[in-house]
């Protein structure tokens, strides 16, 4: 006796549905692009001028890449002046500005964030409205302050000029990170026996983490490439910092472009490393963290 044999038909094949483009889409990549291209060529400029020559810098007619490469303009700038000093001035005035200007944000965000006091929309507009002067005005009082605290020449006159400034934009970062974390992880450490601080501290704060990092970055990069105090507050070649040394390399007669672009590009580099270094805390903004139950 022989077995039935089971016919089975193979499923037709769907026809591929063809992709259209939308032209409000490809409208869109193309602003994108030509948007990359129009912030990215002058950075491209700056890079290919840093590798020129005096007489490719002066071409006739101008090409964008340089036709014999060198790197005379590096060792040029690194050798002119105190460059190592102001390399180690500007890292020290930043680190310290970063490190203070969070401690005073990450305090006054979580009070802003979590506490509810008179006069609270208050502050929160007065710090946006720091925001609105440039650092010029701020010159006097601190000159007459730092004057009498005998900090004239020295780094931490600038540390102190520059916490001011930077204070009330990591306030209200910082407040607005605390924002995005819910009460009910505060809530939660109380319950475990934490006080106030220790609940911000062991609790808020790591949950926060993302808005901790994106503050500190532009509060270091604000620092970094600060100039108008810098160049006030130290008269000595030794106490300057890399951006008044890049100020240096003009004259009232000439203009060397490529040993600027050059100095422009190692004053660029710690920031570039920098990024590369905590870009994954600037995507990650979920909540670290959980409610106990």
């Amino acid at each position: 006796m022989t077995e039935p044999t089971v016919r089975t038909t193979a499923p037709r094949s769907q026809p591929a549905r063809r992709r259209t483009v939308r032209p409000s889409r490809l409208l869109l990549w193309v602003a994108a692009v030509l948007l990359a291209v129009f912030s990215l060529l002058p950075m491209l400029g700056v890079v290919s001028d840093a590798f020129k020559t005096q007489q490719d810098l002066y071409r006739e007619p101008r090409t964008l890449f340089p036709t014999h490469p060198t790197l005379k303009n590096f060792s040029y700038v690194v050798g002119r002046g105190n460059f190592l000093s102001w390399l180690g001035n500007s890292a020290l005035v930043s680190i310290c500005t970063v490190a203070i200007g969070l401690l005073i944000g990450v305090m006054a965000g979580y009070a802003l964030s979590r506490f509810q006091f008179r006069g609270k929309r208050v502050v929160g507009v007065a710090l946006l409205a720091t925001q609105m002067f440039p650092s010029v005005l701020l010159i006097i009082p601190l000159f007459d302050i730092v004057s009498r605290l005998n900090l004239i020449d020295t780094p931490w006159a600038l540390v102190l000029a520059q916490v001011s400034a930077c204070a009330p934009l990591g306030a209200w970062l910082m407040k607005t990170a605390f924002d995005q974390v819910p009460k009910e992880i505060d809530e939660a450490a109380r319950i475990d026996g934490c006080g106030r601080f220790a609940a911000m501290w062991r609790a808020a704060l790591p949950a926060a983490r993302p808005g901790v990092v994106a503050t500190g970055i532009f509060i270091f990069i604000g620092s970094w490439e600060e100039f108008t105090f810098a160049v006030t507050f130290t008269n000595s070649d030794e106490h300057r910092t890399l951006p008044v040394g890049l100020s240096q390399l003009s004259s009232a007669y000439e203009v060397s472009w490529n040993q600027v672009a050059a100095m422009s590009l190692l004053v660029a580099i710690p920031s570039i490393i920098l990024f590369g270094l905590i870009q994954r805390w600037l995507v990650s903004g979920n909540t670290a963290g959980g409610v106990k139950g």
